[in-house]
Formats: C-alpha cells, structure tokens, sequence
C-alpha cells in the first residue's frame, strides 16, 4: 500500500490535481481534524503520491513527513515498526558502533482525543450493522466459524456481530455522500464506499456506535487489499474496550480475540483490543487504565527470526511502552501459540490463564447476598494459638462483626498468623490512616465483615492478607462487590 492507501484507512481524501507524476489529494487531518468538517479547508491535509514511490503528507498543525513519519505520527509506531510495515530493510549495525535511541518520551505523553463519527455515518452504519447481525443469525456456518474462536451465539448478541454476504456473492457498495463522508472521484466518476463481504465487528460505546470493522475471509483477500481487517471509513479510531467498569484489563491486538476473553473471562477482567503492537490508548481507555488495578499486557508472542538473522518480537517491543505509563502492567503472553485466538484452538482455558495472571484480590470469592451468624475470626485467618505470639494494643477484643452503631471504637489489635504475617485491626481513621503510612496490614471492622461473610475458607481468607500486601493501603469495599449467585 502507498501512504494514500493507508491513511484512507482512517480518513476520506479527493483528488485535486495532478502534475508532473504527482497526484495531490486533500481531506481532513487523522489526528487533529483539521478540514473536518469544513471543506474549505480540507487543504490544510493533503497527501501528494509521486510515481517514484516517494509519497509525502502535509498538516499545518501536525508537521509533515513521508509514510514512515506518518505511521510513527499517527499510528504510534516505532521507526524499526514503519520501516517493516513499509517493506524498508533497516542498515545492519556496525560492530562497535553505539546504538541511538530515541530518549523515551513516556513523561510527555498525551493521549489521542477522538470525534464521534458524523451522525449521517452512524445512522447508515447503524442500519447496516443491524441487517448484518440479523445473516448472521441465521447463517450457522459462520457460526461455527465465530464458535471455533471462542465466540458463540451469547456473545454475537451482546457485542452485535454480523456477516455482510454481499449481494450475488459481490460486495456491497453505498454512496459515500449518504454516510456524510467527502465526495471523492475516481476519474469522472465518484468513488463508492465499499463493504466487503465478511465478519462484521461493531464497536458500541455508551450505547453509540463508533466504529464498524470488517474481517474479510482468506479467499477474498486480493493484491489491492491483502489485510485481513477493513475499516469502514469514517469510523472512529477509539481503543476497543469491552467490560469498562472492570479493575482489571487484558491488552491483545485483535478485536475478536477480546470479544473471545470476554465471553471466557469477562467477570474477572476487561479487555481493549489495540490494533496492532505499537498503538497507544486512546484518551477514554487511558484514563481506564490509569484507574486499574492491574493490566495483563498479551499484545501478540510473534517470536521470530528476521532474513538478518536478528530475532524479533513485535509484541515484547510494544510492551516496553507499558510499564512506563502503568506500573501495574505485567507482561503476560499466552502460553502457546502468538495470541489468545491460537491459545483457545490449540486448547488453551482462556479463563485459567486470565485469572493465573491477576493478582489474588481480584479472584476472591465474592461475598454471599445472604450470610449466617458470622464466625470469630480466627476461624477465618489463622493465628497462633500461643498468647506469645499474638501482641494486643490497648484494648484488644477478638473481631467477630462490624461494631454496632454507638458501641465504642477499639483502638488496634494486632496479630501475627502461623506464617508469620502480622496484620492490624482497628475501627479508628487516625489509626488506620498512622498504620497505613508505616507499610502495615490494616482491616477496619467493614473490611473483616466482608471476609467472614465471604465464606472463604482458610487460605482463601488468607488472599485477603496477600491483597493488602499487593495493594498497599487498599480498602476491601473497593474491589469487593455483591454479585449475582450464578457468579459465585
């Protein structure tokens, strides 16, 4: 593909004019918008594609450059990434030479603000979506292919997936001015939005459809277009997230394989589905992620050997970015194969593999929406038996319920378990708050409620002490929620 063909993936460009072997095209800018949706300005973007393959881009707010500046600009990727996605072979290394790299700009971050799509394009790709999911609910060969992913009929109707089978077997194409896109011509006639046949993937946030992408079947893929995901333009560009409400996310590339690990996991975590590597979060799934508790990062394991013999790894160059931004990211590829779409059909339980990847206060039994008479704690979260081992400060009463409403604030209790691990219980906010500062294990009386009406047994009571380990001066009413019986 040249840098046209890339970056109508995101936007809609017309040709203005041509001379001496360079087409120009103008639209509005993939980043700031610029020309959107104005037309008299849609020349403050222009794209000039040269015979000579050297094709250049133009913002009056963004800068300028060619392919491999706007893929690293706009796409988020790596100088290394654009070379290969270009086809650029890089200069081998000289022995002894330093190596330059470009000094992490992880402090600077901003992340991408993205626009709704116009309300035309969402009215039509609305109407579409909805007749693509009603094929696919009746075309069970694409079904099962859905199913051999992972993907039954429970998740296709939640996420709204569909099947475009064309028409006559040839794909469909609608008049771009209908969904509000830009006219462009192709000659003398004006260019059709295509809609290739196959799996139909609609991004719905917050009840608005932002995005439609299109999984096009192998036999279908030609030389003009050989990806296996299309973009129907004028989609947004927002990171794919299913599950928002989650405390914990799971970072994968594709969009299917997230809808896979929510139908698997998606009570244990999100997911958010980045296109490729090296892209970033969009402004709406960054300020997710900055307010998780934990991040497992499975961007794709594609080890390989490059024709210079250097071993390469996409998917371990893009998490670097990671934990930089978000220090509860852990890298966490699958176990077998390059994504958890292979992990499932090589026989992988998806779920297990979320969950040996989430810290232990994110996979403790929830609390029962009814609970018997409580039991003493120490039936729960096992200390020695021996009083020279348990020290008490000031008044130290053994915890059995949350204190009734006027009974008197005990001060703290202390007490150390058979392994050593020594915790604090008290009711007071001065205490806690003193405690807390010093690195210590703090329940007040709510929290030590809601362990004793989890019906934890005794390790699993003992994830509670791992959790306030983990999380230094986390409340238990934070991450622990009533949930539906079937859930427990």
């Amino acid at each position: 593909m040249n840098l046209l063909d890339i970056v109508q993936q995101r936007v809609s460009m017309r040709r203005v004019g041509a001379k001496s072997g360079v087409e120009e095209w103008h639209g509005p800018c993939p980043s700031c918008g610029t020309g959107k949706p104005n037309p008299a300005m849609s020349d403050r973007f222009s794209v000039k594609v040269n015979a000579n393959g050297d094709d250049q881009w133009f913002c009056r707010n963004c800068g300028n450059g060619d392919t491999i500046a706007y893929l690293m600009k706009f796409d988020g990727l790596s100088f290394p990434a654009a070379c290969k996605e270009v086809g650029k072979e890089l200069p081998e290394q000289e022995e002894f030479q330093a190596p330059h790299f470009k000094k992490p700009s992880s402090d600077n971050f901003q992340p991408r603000i993205i626009a709704a799509p116009v309300d035309a394009w969402v009215e039509h790709a609305t109407k579409f979506i909805t007749w693509a999911h009603e094929q696919l609910l009746a075309n069970q060969e694409q079904q099962d292919y859905l199913a051999a992913r992972g993907i039954t009929i429970k998740s296709i109707v939640k996420h709204k997936l569909g099947y475009n089978p064309g028409e006559n077997g040839k794909d469909l194409y609608k008049a771009r001015e209908e969904w509000g896109l830009e006219t462009v011509m192709n000659g003398n006639k004006k260019k059709k939005l295509w809609l290739p046949i196959g799996i139909v993937i609609p991004w719905i946030d917050d009840s608005i459809l932002r995005r439609v992408r299109i999984r096009i079947p192998n036999d279908r893929r030609t030389e003009q277009f050989s990806l296996p995901y299309y973009l129907v333009p004028g989609s947004s560009m927002d990171t794919f997230v299913t599950n928002p409400e989650s405390r914990a996310f799971a970072i994968i590339e594709a969009e299917l394989d997230a809808i896979m690990i929510d139908e698997q996991a998606g009570d244990l975590t999100g997911t958010m589905a980045m296109g490729n590597s090296t892209a970033k979060p969009t402004d709406g799934a960054y300020q997710l992620l900055t307010g998780s508790l934990h991040i497992s990062n499975a961007l794709d394991y594609d080890a390989k050997t490059s024709e210079s013999g250097k071993y390469e790894n996409a998917g371990g160059i893009g998490w670097l970015w990671w934990p930089k931004q978000f220090p509860q990211a852990e890298r966490w590829p699958v176990p077998v194969g390059k994504d958890p779409g292979d992990a499932f059909k090589a026989g992988v339980n998806i779920r297990e593999w979320i969950k040996a990847g989430l810290p232990p206060v994110l996979t403790l039994p929830p609390p029962p929406k009814q609970s018997a008479k409580p039991a003493s704690l120490s039936s729960l979260i096992p200390h020695p038996s021996s009083d020279a081992q348990v020290q008490d400060i000031k008044t130290g009463a053994d915890f059995s319920a949350a204190a009734p409403e006027g009974e008197k604030r005990y001060s703290v209790t202390m007490r150390t378990t058979a392994d050593g691990i020594t915790y604090h219980i008290t009711n007071s906010p001065e205490e806690y708050s003193r405690l807390i500062a010093t690195g210590a294990i703090v329940f007040n009386f709510t929290e030590m409620s809601l362990v004793i009406k989890s019906g934890a047994n005794q390790q699993q009571a003992k994830n509670f002490l791992i959790a306030k380990q983990t999380f230094p001066g986390i409340r238990l009413t934070e991450v622990i929620t009533e949930q539906p019986k079937e859930m427990i």
